[in-house]
Order: structure tokens, then C-alpha cells, then sequence
């Protein structure tokens, strides 16, 4: 009889580890699903429109960048605007440098290997709008150094 009782509990504890397995398992895609649904709070629940240029496809060129930029920008994607920009500072600081600005328009002038030359017209929300006009660095689909300043 005392063979049967350590056999039904071994039983017992083989389901009691593969239950503990199973809440772990589920444990961790939880975790890992908030993890992902806070890589990027600051985005919109949809996904970007058809034709937006916030994608994978940004790294292709160094003018696919820096459209990619702007774009997560009116998207209100800062976070991932400060991806772009290889998360230089805080970003804090980075996403409240567009308080005050509604809108950015940005147009290609040229690119010349990683060098991309642009001009933006930043409308406020108080209705301004400020012109601006330089070069950015793009590497490896990153934003690495700019050169832009603001046209009086």
C-alpha cells in the first residue's frame, strides 16, 4: 500500500510542476505583450496609413530616413522619431521640442550618399509657420548628425 501512495504522489507533483510551467509561460507572453505595448506608447492603436513612410522601409535610403522622420513626428511617433535620431538625449526633452509645432512639411532637395538636403516648413499651432533648411547624416537608416537652422 505505501508503494501506491508515493506513486500517486509523484502523480500529484508532476501536475503541480507542469501547472507552475504553465502559469510561468503564460506569465512571460504577458509580460512580454506589455513590454511591446509600451515600446511605443506614445504611438497612434492604429497602424500607420498606406503609404506612410514610419516603416522598416525607412532604412533604405538616407532620404527614406529622414522622410521616416518626419512622418513619426506628425504621427505624434515621437518615440520613434527618437529611434531615427539614435535616441540622442532625453527623451523627455526631445518629445516636448514638438509642443508647440502642429505640422512639419519636409522636402528633398537633394542626397548625396548619406547626406540628405532638405527644407521644412514647421507650422505652429498658433498658426506661424517657421522655415528651416540644412543637411542631415543619415547611417545604417539612423539619423546621426544635422545641420538645419532656422531661415529668418
Amino acid at each position: 500500500m505505501q508503494g501506491r501512495g508515493r506513486l500517486a504522489d509523484r502523480g500529484r507533483r508532476g501536475r503541480s510542476i507542469a501547472l507552475v510551467a504553465v502559469i510561468a509561460v503564460a506569465c512571460a507572453a504577458l509580460i512580454g505583450g506589455i513590454a511591446y505595448k509600451l515600446a511605443d506608447r506614445h504611438g497612434p492603436t492604429s497602424p500607420p496609413a498606406a503609404g506612410s513612410s514610419t516603416g522598416v522601409a525607412a532604412q533604405a535610403n538616407p532620404a527614406a530616413t529622414v522622410r521616416a522622420y518626419f512622418a513619426a513626428i506628425n504621427e505624434h511617433r515621437y518615440l520613434r522619431a527618437w529611434h531615427l535620431v539614435g535616441e540622442r538625449g532625453s527623451y523627455t526633452t526631445f518629445a516636448a521640442g514638438f509642443a508647440g509645432t502642429a505640422h512639419d512639411t519636409v522636402k528633398i532637395l537633394s542626397v548625396k550618399g548619406d547626406v540628405v538636403t532638405a527644407t521644412l516648413a514647421a507650422e505652429q499651432q498658433n498658426g506661424s509657420t517657421k522655415t528651416f533648411s540644412g543637411t542631415y547624416i543619415v547611417t545604417n537608416g539612423v539619423i546621426v548628425g544635422s545641420d538645419v537652422r532656422e531661415l529668418s
